[in-house]
């Protein structure tokens, strides 16, 4: 047998085929690239799509906001996911008022504009949010330096806001349906957790803690406030007065014209979680315009002269100018010329529909005591109050007209008393706020506390048991409701104001009422008058004292607690919570 000899395997297994051409050798090439080029171009497409899912789950789970750091200090800092929070608690705090004043709450805030080199974020982002959150690390560091640290109580208001949130979150999907990290992501943002949102509370709850601590430090005796009174008395000077303003009728509608009083009113201290580094003026709600001093009437907000005013305009002008002429004619009976003239006017065009005699008197009556305002301070931005607080103003003329005739709208002000200090005694009370937030009826429990007291011995001590044990409002847990020196704007329902400041008021009366609002809005005060307070002009300048301290103790914390903010790092952060 011979040799058998090794030969090389066909590439097609034993079917016998010619050698490829070299043109069919290129064809062969240019498919194996086109097949290498299609591969990896899945799989950079894979790769993509991958790499979008976890980019996509890192903004979800807030994994960059989390570790991108938009603020710090020495000892704290505040990443994006916590600037979030502050930013969109600013957001929704304002968003009302910003809807007014034409921002669609619907689109990214970055791309509205607020002025011609500002965005809607802008503003909020660095007039609101930034300077809060440096406030709050310059406190924080300040408390740490002293040493100071949140009590038990105070870390029960972080809880207390942890579980309102958490509350309203559950409120919100049961109600319109959707998951609760639907709501919470579109109330604070993308990727911000409940732990983010806690972490935030508790550096605003030690700041705040902090700044009240600070400011109860500040103890002034008698003789400081009357000399602190004495070189500054026109500051705490305030006057009354009556106005009301006569609005045009749209030409397009068919309705009478409506009028409505514009009154600027002292705003009274309220109690907040953020910590304030000063205190500002009480806003008025009078329109600006430039004032005649000699007659007492503004000239036009606008550039229209008089003859180029609609004729619905000038009727309410008119109006106006009739009252004040008829005052001026009369000037020992001017108030009670405004009173009936006004009320007249009230039956016979505002409410002159109204069928209901009852009601329409009811309505009359409230609308006459709207134009009563008592105790109001002097603001130099306001035409008719810088008029009525001019010292070289000839005190025989009371009364004045604010013309604006880009509204429409011209006001009638006469001044019943002229600048004064103010020597009322405030008033001390134990308060149990009763809210229907989470669906009680907080009648029936009012009925219940109030049985409650009277079945026991009715003292002071008892009702601040009370508070502590039913009230609403967390600060009573640790006060027993106590709230010293109210004002005669300081409660919250008018109808208690008025009975606490009545005449017969005895210690140890009690009374209740309701904030008037219906649903979960409404809030019923259960009020026990304890006694007198200070005089109120010593509240005003102790009060004055105080925020003067702060400001300059403040000043020297921000010098020795450097904080720095990045813009560029807070500006990662959406324009809009639900936007990613």
């Amino acid at each position: 047998m011979g040799s058998k000899k090794n030969s090389r395997k066909p590439a097609n297994d034993g079917f016998s085929a010619a050698a490829p051409s070299a043109k069919a050798q290129k064809a062969n090439s240019a498919a194996k690239k086109k097949t290498t080029i299609s591969v990896i171009c899945m799989v950079l497409v894979m790769a993509l799509f991958i790499g979008v899912i976890v980019y996509n789950k890192v903004v979800e789970d807030g994994y960059y906001y989390r570790n991108t750091i938009s603020a710090s200090s020495e000892n704290y800092e505040i990443n994006n996911a916590m600037m979030s929070y502050y930013f969109n608690s600013s957001y929704q705090n304002m968003s009302s008022s910003m809807e007014q004043m034409g921002v669609d709450l619907q689109k990214n805030l970055k791309d509205q504009t607020y002025t011609s080199n500002k965005t809607w974020f802008d503003f909020i982002m660095e007039s609101y949010t930034v300077p809060q959150v440096k406030q709050i690390l310059t406190l924080c560091e300040a408390a740490k330096a002293a040493g100071f640290e949140l009590d038990d109580h105070e870390r029960e208001h972080i809880d207390e806001a942890i579980d309102t949130i958490k509350a309203n979150i559950e409120t919100y999907s049961k109600q319109y349906g959707g998951s609760e990290d639907f709501y919470l992501r579109n109330m604070y943002g993308h990727g911000v957790s409940m732990d983010d949102i806690r972490k935030a509370i508790e550096l605003n709850q030690l700041a705040a803690a902090y700044s009240a601590h600070l400011q109860e430090t500040y103890e002034f005796t008698e003789e400081e406030w009357e000399k602190h009174l004495n070189e500054h008395k026109a500051d705490f000077q305030v006057i009354d007065y009556v106005t009301y303003s006569f609005t045009a009728k749209q030409p397009e509608a068919s309705t009478t014209t409506t009028a409505a009083t514009s009154a600027p009113e002292t705003t009274p201290a309220t109690e907040t979680t953020e910590p304030v580094a000063g205190t500002s003026a009480p806003e008025t709600d009078v329109a600006a315009s430039a004032s005649d001093e000699t007659s007492g009437t503004t000239a036009a907000t606008t550039e229209k002269k008089e003859e180029e005013l609609s004729a619905e305009k000038k009727e309410a002008l008119a109006l106006a100018n009739a009252l004040a002429d008829k005052m001026r004619a009369e000037p020992d009976k001017a108030l009670e010329i405004f009173n009936t003239e006004v009320k007249k006017y009230l039956e016979d065009e505002v409410y002159k529909s109204e069928t209901d005699e009852k009601k329409k008197a009811e309505n009359v009556e409230t609308s006459l005591k709207a134009t009563v305002a008592e105790g109001a301070s002097n603001d130099q931005t306001n035409d008719f109050l810088k008029f009525a607080f001019d010292t070289d103003r000839d005190q025989a003329k009371d009364i004045f007209v604010s013309e604006d005739n880009s509204t429409g709208k011209y006001t009638v002000y006469l001044i019943t008393k002229d600048p004064y200090i103010e020597e009322y005694l405030t008033k001390d009370v134990l308060v149990i706020a009763l809210s229907a937030s989470e669906g009680d009826d907080i009648n029936k429990e009012r009925d219940n506390i109030i049985k409650e007291f009277e079945a026991g011995d009715k003292s002071e001590a008892s009702f601040k048991a009370l508070a502590e044990k039913y009230s609403d409002d967390s600060s009573a847990h640790e006060t027993g409701g106590l709230y010293e020196n109210q004002t005669k704007t300081g409660l919250p329902v008018e109808e208690l104001s008025d009975w606490l400041f009545s005449a017969d008021r005895a210690a140890g009366d009690y009374n209740s009422a309701s904030n008037g609002a219906t649903g979960t809005s409404e809030v019923i005060y259960i009020v026990y008058y304890v006694g007198d307070g200070l005089i109120k002009w010593q509240v005003d300048v102790d009060n004055t004292m105080t925020a003067e301290a702060y400001e300059a103790d403040y000043k020297k914390l921000e010098e020795a607690h450097k904080v720095n903010v990045s813009l560029e790092d807070a500006y990662k952060i959406p324009g809009q919570a639900g936007i990613s």
